[in-house]
């Protein structure tokens, strides 16, 4: 058995390597055509492999053509600026006769609507008076025959008395008062700022504000809380002064209307307090005060015809003495 399984064996291979070695030879012609099939794959995988390539430059060459285009388009926006006016103030209030004016034109009468822009001069008259809200939402009351320029972030106080509020101003911009005995810088604060041909006064009734005389630029004041500067050419001296004093006086009445209709006797107890620099004494009738509803107007009066008009129609009654408003029941 096994001789004959290793003879049908040896028998196998051999016919097989007969066949191996009966297989047609390629002709030289059919080397060429193989050869040249080899060929055209091998350059279709070089195409195929270099598109990517391609791809990505065409891609580079257009971002190259629109980052030119986006920088041709700036450079000429540069070279040709669109100039848009820029809302310096708006309107909150005013009376009497109030006139403006930009450079080189006419003075012009002030509507509720008047926008002011940069670099615009205002002026009022006997019986004018302005409220303004600035770009940071703080005040500025301007009173009667006051003059002043107003521009982005300084104002020319050419004469009158101007009043800037900032206490409810959650972050306020630099403002520079210009006058002709020098700069009133604000640090937060409330403040009277008086200019006359040859004396400036500044009152602080909160915070403090800065001062530089024209006369010497390398030293600046400090006036806080209840401190008047006054300066001129002879002197500058710092004396006190009363949130309640008279200096105050004209601010009330510049102020814009506040609206009584719906508010009670509290809330304008409050208010007015904050607006004359007084202390209020309630004697406990605060709860009566909140009770009690206001109807009417007191626009453009000043405060003590304004307090006279409301309690007027209250049952209670009130007294001002050193500063101190004492709500009472007498």
């Amino acid at each position: 058995m096994d001789k004959n399984r290793n003879k049908d064996q040896s028998i196998d291979i051999k016919s097989l390597l007969k066949k191996v070695d009966s297989r047609t030879t390629p002709s030289e012609e059919m080397s060429v055509v193989a050869k040249e099939n080899v060929r055209r794959h091998w350059q279709q995988m070089v195409v195929k492999k270099k598109q990517p390539n391609k791809q990505r430059y065409v891609w580079a060459m257009a971002a190259s053509v629109v980052f030119a285009a986006v920088l041709t388009i700036f450079t000429l926006q540069q070279q040709e600026p669109i100039l848009v006016a820029k809302q310096i103030a708006s309107i909150s209030g005013f009376s009497g006769s109030v006139q403006f004016k930009t450079k080189g034109k006419a003075w012009q009468s002030l509507a509720i609507e008047t926008e002011f822009n940069a670099n615009t001069t205002i002026k009022t008259s006997d019986s004018g008076y302005l409220a303004l809200t600035l770009a940071d939402r703080s005040e500025l009351r301007v009173d009667n025959n006051t003059e002043l320029t107003i521009d982005s972030g300084t104002i020319n106080l050419i004469k009158g008395n101007i009043y800037h509020d900032t206490d409810d101003v959650t972050q306020t911009l630099p403002l520079l008062i210009q006058t002709n005995q020098g700069i009133v810088q604000h640090v937060g604060t409330r403040y009277v700022v008086s200019q006359k041909a040859d004396q400036l006064n500044v009152a602080v009734r909160n915070g403090k504000v800065k001062f530089t005389a024209t006369s010497d630029q390398n030293k600046q004041h400090t006036i806080n809380a209840n401190q008047l500067l006054t300066s001129s050419d002879a002197m500058i001296q710092v004396s006190a002064v009363n949130p309640y004093d008279s200096v105050w006086g004209w601010t009330f009445k510049s102020q814009a209307n506040y609206q009584l209709d719906g508010k009670s006797l509290y809330e304008f107890v409050t208010w007015f307090a904050r607006q004359t620099g007084l202390d209020v004494d309630w004697s406990g009738l605060q709860s009566n005060a909140k009770r009690i509803r206001l109807s009417g107007n007191i626009k453009n009066i000043s405060s003590d015809q304004a307090i006279k008009t409301v309690f007027l129609s209250t049952q209670l009654n009130y007294n001002i003495n050193n500063g101190v408003l004492q709500i009472t029941t007498e």
